[in-house]
């Protein structure tokens, strides 16, 4: 299942393994782990084994209920929001 959705001004989509250096920097703050719950990335590799294993997990979100985090992009510069 691939989710995907656009506006004029962002894209909405799966993690990608690029992703993992912003996934990482997100969960090294403070503030944001305050408010997810998420446990932190042990280092840029366990970051980017997330990104990869988030929508191919056979017991994962997307598979299993049909809807699970996605990336926010801006697009004017491709840049790396968060996640929803």
């Amino acid at each position: 299942m691939i989710l995907r959705f656009e506006t004029d001004r962002l894209i909405l989509r799966p993690f990608e393994e690029s992703d993992a250096p912003s996934l990482y920097q997100l969960n090294d703050d403070e503030e944001v782990m305050r408010y997810t719950g998420d446990i932190s990335f042990k280092d840029l590799e366990d970051a980017r084994k997330f990104a990869i294993d988030y929508n191919n997990n056979p017991q994962g979100q997307y598979l299993n209920y049909k809807m699970g985090r996605l990336a926010v992009i801006r697009k004017d510069d491709q840049a790396f929001l968060g996640w929803t």
